[in-house]
C-alpha cells in the first residue's frame, strides 16, 4: 500500500482536509503496514546473530562475531567475512640460502572460507636486533590455510618469537 498522507486544507482554519476521523484512519493505515513489515524486516533483535543464507540470499541475522583458540571471525549478511589473529611462531629452525636465512611455517584461519582468501599481514620479531626477520611470502593455501616465509640476513643468530598479526578477507557464502 502506498503512503496515506493526510490532506491539511487550506491555512489556517483546515478548510477543505480530511475531518478527524478520516485522518486518524490514514494514521492506523499507516501504522499497520509498518507494523507488518517490521515482522519480516531485519530490527535490533536480529542484527547480531548467527547469519545464515538460502541459494545466496540472507536468511539469518545481518552479522556474527565469533572467536576460538585461533582468532576472531565477523561474518556479514552479503557473504563476506573477516578474520584477525595474530600467529606466534616460536623459534624454528631456520635455512640458510646463500647470504640469507629463511624459514616457514603454517597457520589455520579462525574460520573456513570458500575459497582463498585475501591476506594482510604485519610482522613483529622480538629479537629485532639479534635477527631483523622479514616477511618474504604470506598467502592462504586453501580455504582454511595459510603459509608463511620468513627471511633474515645470514649473519644473524636471533632465535625469539616471531609474530605475526593477520587480516583475511574473503567470502563465507
Amino acid at each position: 500500500m502506498a503512503k496515506q498522507v493526510i490532506q491539511l486544507g487550506t491555512p489556517p482554519t483546515g478548510v477543505g482536509g480530511d475531518t478527524p476521523r478520516s485522518a486518524n484512519i490514514k494514521i492506523n493505515s499507516n501504522f499497520d503496514e509498518l507494523y507488518a513489515a517490521d515482522l519480516v524486516s531485519y530490527k535490533r533483535a536480529n542484527i547480531l546473530g548467527a547469519v545464515s543464507q538460502s541459494g545466496g540470499t540472507p536468511t539469518g541475522a545481518i552479522f556474527e562475531y565469533g572467536s576460538n583458540g585461533t582468532g576472531e571471525f565477523w561474518k556479514f549478511a552479503s557473504g563476506l567475512m573477516i578474520t584477525s589473529q595474530t600467529i606466534s611462531a616460536p623459534a624454528q629452525a631456520w635455512s640458510s640460502a646463500g647470504t640469507h636465512r629463511y624459514a616457514n611455517f603454517t597457520a589455520g584461519t579462525p574460520a573456513t572460507f570458500i575459497s582463498n582468501p585475501r591476506l594482510s599481514t604485519n610482522l613483529m620479531d622480538s629479537d629485532v636486533a639479534g635477527r631483523g626477520a622479514w616477511l618474504i611470502y604470506a598467502g592462504a593455501t586453501g580455504a582454511s590455510s595459510m603459509t608463511f616465509w620468513l627471511g633474515a640476513p645470514i649473519g644473524t643468530t636471533g632465535s625469539g618469537i616471531v609474530a605475526m598479526t593477520v587480516l583475511a578477507n574473503g567470502r563465507w557464502f
